[in-house]
């Protein structure tokens, strides 16, 4: 609506999405690119061809990765990272596991990656198994991440916040703790990985959040 009304413009912006499944058709549902054409960027006023996203289709998907972090780095960076997480604590599609230093490539889908995505595409049997994602490194180059965790923080912490949105990342008050188990139980994990890569920025305060019963 602000958009329609002239309040607020991308044209000048450009986007990088996070993710995307291997294999699927270019007409696909679930598709990644599918999904936020449809719900943001035909909504939208971005110039043609100003939001890229990895390539699930390509013949060589190392030389796609490959050419999808030389055309971040020709942009000038991330401005702003926007990230979810998921069930196994994934970051993209950066699954447990994940290297610090990793940047966009092939991944294999851990089984509650794909069983949390069984009801989009009909049963589990129909998840690929594959998708490309932005590495751990690649991630932590933004100059500004937002995380949206209220899943996690609900199955993981007990909170229960009807969403939950940190500026400059969550490695703060509750995000914090649950970043830090993750250190504690595997240094590889990729909310540690995170948190490390974070610990040292400036982080804005997050509104209070209330646990269970409280």
């Amino acid at each position: 609506a602000r958009c329609d009304a002239r309040k607020l413009s991308f044209a000048r912006a450009r986007g990088f999405t996070l993710d995307e499944y291997v294999g699927l058709p270019a007409d696909h549902p679930e598709r990644y690119r599918t999904v936020i054409d449809t719900v943001f960027v035909d909504r939208v006023d971005f110039a043609p061809g100003a939001v890229q996203g990895p390539d699930g289709l390509a013949a060589d998907i190392p030389a796609a990765c490959a050419e999808y972090e030389a055309a971040i780095a020709a942009a000038g960076g991330v401005d702003l990272q926007i990230l979810g997480i998921g069930t196994d604590g994934h970051i993209g599609f950066n699954e447990p596991g994940s290297g610090e230093g990793s940047r966009t490539r092939l991944i294999h889908l851990d089984s509650i990656t794909r069983r949390d995505a069984a009801a989009d595409f009909f049963g589990e049997a129909n998840v690929p198994r594959e998708a490309i994602t932005m590495g751990i490194a690649t991630i932590l180059e933004a100059r500004e991440i937002e995380a949206q965790a209220a899943r996690v923080l609900e199955e993981e912490l007990g909170v229960r916040p009807p969403r939950v949105q940190a500026s400059r990342l969550f490695f703060v008050e509750v995000l914090g703790e649950l970043a830090a188990h993750e250190v504690e139980q595997d240094a590889a994990h990729p909310l540690a990985l995170l948190g490390r890569g974070l610990g040292e920025r400036r982080v804005e305060p997050l509104p209070a959040i209330r646990g269970r019963g409280e």
